[in-house]
């Protein structure tokens, strides 16, 4: 399980770069009709707030894109660590 850390604080927990845009999707307060237009709009606005290109092209490109731009971090758990 990885915590993806956004910009602005938002962590989320996700197995894959496409679980976390679906999480991210879903507490978004404009979650567009489509995974593919989420997508689309957040490459849009990542490129608009950084002056960066970052594509929207699938799911793992957007993430490495958001990773570049610097407008999000992963960090893996660690093996053993528990949640209580």
């Amino acid at each position: 399980m990885k915590t993806y850390t956004t910009k602005d604080g938002a962590q989320f927990q996700a197995d894959s770069h496409s679980e976390f845009l679906r999480l991210m999707r879903k507490d978004s307060w404009d979650p567009r009709d489509s995974d593919l237009a989420f997508r689309e709009a957040t490459a849009r606005a990542a490129s608009l707030q950084t002056g960066q290109t970052v594509s929207a092209d699938s799911d793992e490109i957007l993430v490495e894109g958001l990773l570049a731009a610097g407008l999000i971090w992963i960090s893996e758990e660690e093996e053993g660590a528990s949640n209580d």
